[in-house]
């Protein structure tokens, strides 16, 4: 399997000139779960912002998909990246007035896949086992019933790589088993690539790719 995301000697500094990352490289496999390890809270964040396209390292090159993101002009790279790549940041929190079905018709909608688009939020479904609760709105569900939906959310359209930010941090060690495994089953079907910056799953899980730096 190609590499799914190269990092080369990435160099970022604050708007103070304070040193956040100096040469950081990392490579994460396509067709893996990948945690990337050792980082600090803030530097997760930063990291975060530049793959989303958010903000410009001062030097380095960062591979997503083969699409060197760094060269690419701020158009090009958001459009590059709304097609390959699906983000869910720390803070996300689903529709409130939307039930779990509703949310991924909206964005199917906004993708704009709609020859398949039925097919695809019932496979989504079946994949994060969300049958019971696709009628339920978020605050009808429990931590780990949401966890899954804000998955189902990001992968529904069928993205190249998925990029979380410390997904599972209200789950116990029992739920993000699970969910964990729901995910492996997604990898290995789709092709999909699950990148997970955080530092709080536990480096025991199978099927995680642990990447220290």
């Amino acid at each position: 399997m190609s590499k799914m995301v190269q990092v080369a000697e990435l160099s970022i500094c604050n708007s103070e000139d304070e040193l956040i990352f100096e040469n950081l490289s990392f490579n994460v496999e396509g067709g893996e779960i990948a945690q990337l390890k050792g980082l600090t809270e803030i530097q997760y964040d930063v990291l975060f912002r530049v793959l989303i396209g958010e903000l410009d390292p001062d030097s380095g090159q960062i591979v997503v998909s083969g699409r060197n993101i760094v060269r690419l002009n701020e158009k090009k790279r958001k459009e590059m990246l709304k097609k390959e790549v699906s983000f869910v940041p720390y803070d996300f929190i689903l529709p409130k007035e939307k039930t779990v079905r509703e949310a991924l018709e909206f964005k199917m909608g906004i993708i704009g896949d709609t020859i398949e688009a039925d097919e695809m939020i019932e496979e989504t479904l079946r994949y994060f086992q969300l049958g019971g609760v696709q009628g339920s709105l978020p605050g009808e569900m429990s931590p780990e019933e949401k966890a899954r939906s804000v998955l189902a959310l990001a992968t529904v359209n069928s993205p190249r790589l998925l990029i979380c930010r410390n997904p599972f941090s209200e789950l116990g060690r029992g739920d993000e088993e699970e969910i964990l495994k729901l995910l492996a089953n997604v990898v290995d079907t789709s092709g999909l690539t699950a990148f997970l910056l955080s530092s709080t799953l536990k480096p025991d899980l199978e099927r995680i790719q642990t990447i220290e730096v």
